[in-house]
């Protein structure tokens, strides 16, 4: 190229430029990929949608670590993480996946405090066997654990404390004999039953606080399990058969009413907080069988769920005011809600749900424990969003976790250990 006389060579001039300065201009080149990667510039090509954020008052609200102000409304479709953080160090957050031309409106909580401590078994070289809700507290069952080389005789000792407002409280009358009694506060003071063996295989029940006198309660054969409802008004207990064990129910009035018999071994009682229903946990092998039962005038019990055993003998489940909910494996073995009716007790499947804890909050909305990339969380479904409203960093993910729920506390089990959460809205 000749301009006024010069001849002008733009391939040697452009190679020159390019040799000169080489590492500036791939600088220049990688720097749009880099604001690309990084997510400073939004891959424009992909286009944008509508964003709207709620969140409470004073919450500062960010979109994938970036400030996120009221006056903004688009924002690049695909996969995005919205957080709103409050003053008090509460945060909830979700994870969206935005798409061409569909809005998307985000409700975001104020988030949950939740203090979660280990619990320690109740003396030196021992474990923690079992925990299980009662009065307005929960039960800790250790077990000694036996040496590498176990002498002639040797028995294992068990230990029960109690955990409930007033602190950790040794359970003395349980421990005095050995598993096979229990205690409830109700209205008229505290309710206490024990088994006395007596000669063979006979014994009885007494039962103090039903009456002015103790109430004496004749059995054929010892029992397996000693369990009062709520308040005291009623005794369950469980003696072993030959097939397994029966249950039956046994009121002030000493009505007994065999409830149940059920293969295997009862585990597990969980009453409900009215003391009108209970869910009954055995298991037979490597066989689990849940067992839910209404205690009205004719009481009635229905086995509404059967799969393999968990290692806690647990799932996940809460209470109604009128119903259970309760997440199990179905056919193929994937984890289903599902719900019964105390009118009916027949189990409807609501929908597959990987969830290891179940509770409702204030407003009977169902909070949830799962794990999402490798960490426990705990939040809600709010508008179709599984909405993150705590993290729980020192509970391990494994895949023995499981929740129990109560009065805005959780006991949380896995890897062999136990986790006390109070939570606080």
């Amino acid at each position: 190229m000749i301009i006024a006389g010069y001849r002008l060579d733009l391939a040697a001039l452009l190679a020159r430029v390019c040799y000169r300065w080489r590492t500036p201009l791939l600088l220049l080149l990688l720097l749009p990929l880099a604001l690309l990667l990084v997510r400073i510039v939004p891959p424009f090509w992909r286009g944008s949608a509508l964003l709207s954020v709620r969140a409470v008052p004073g919450a500062t609200i960010s979109v994938d670590g970036q400030p996120w102000s009221a006056d903004q409304l688009s924002l690049a479709v695909g996969a995005h993480r919205v957080v709103a953080s409050g003053a008090d160090g509460r945060r909830a957050a979700v994870d969206i996946y935005l798409r061409v031309g569909v809005p998307l409106t985000v409700t975001l909580p104020a988030g949950l405090r939740v203090r979660a401590r280990p619990l320690a078994a109740a003396a030196p070289g021992a474990q923690i066997a079992d925990v299980w809700r009662a009065d307005d507290g929960w039960r800790i069952t250790s077990v000694s654990v036996p040496p590498e080389t176990v002498p002639a005789g040797w028995q294992p000792i068990t230990r029960t404390l109690v955990l409930g407002p007033r602190g950790i409280q040794r359970a003395a009358t349980i421990d005095a004999y050995a598993g096979l009694a229990d205690t409830a506060t109700g209205a008229s003071g505290v309710v206490e039953a024990v088994f006395r063996a007596g000669r063979g295989r006979t014994g009885v029940v007494e039962v103090r606080g039903w009456g002015a006198t103790p109430v004496v309660i004749a059995l054929d054969a010892p029992p397996t399990l000693l369990r009062l409802a709520p308040g005291g008004g009623a005794l369950l207990i469980a003696s072993a058969t030959s097939a397994g064990e029966q249950v039956e129910l046994i009121d002030r009035s000493t009505r007994r009413v065999p409830l149940v018999a059920l293969p295997g071994r009862v585990r597990r009682v969980a009453w409900h907080p009215a003391g009108n229903a209970l869910l009954l946990t055995s298991v037979a092998g490597e066989r689990l069988t849940l067992t839910l039962a209404r205690l009205d005038s004719s009481p009635v019990a229905a086995v509404i769920t059967e799969q393999a055993a968990t290692p806690a003998a647990l799932l996940p489940y809460i209470w109604e005011r009128d119903g259970l909910r309760w997440i199990a494996a179905d056919a193929t073995g994937a984890p289903m809600l599902y719900r019964a009716a105390l009118a009916d007790l027949l189990p409807e499947a609501r929908g597959l749900l990987a969830a290891y804890g179940l509770t409702l909050n204030a407003n009977q909305a169902q909070r949830e424990i799962r794990i999402i990339d490798e960490i426990v969380v705990i939040g809600q479904q709010i508008g179709g969003l599984f909405v993150v409203e705590a993290e729980l960093p020192d509970i391990p993910p494994t895949a023995d976790l499981v929740a129990e729920f109560a009065a805005g506390q959780a006991i949380v089990r896995a890897a062999g250990q136990t986790w006390l959460l109070e939570i606080e809205e």
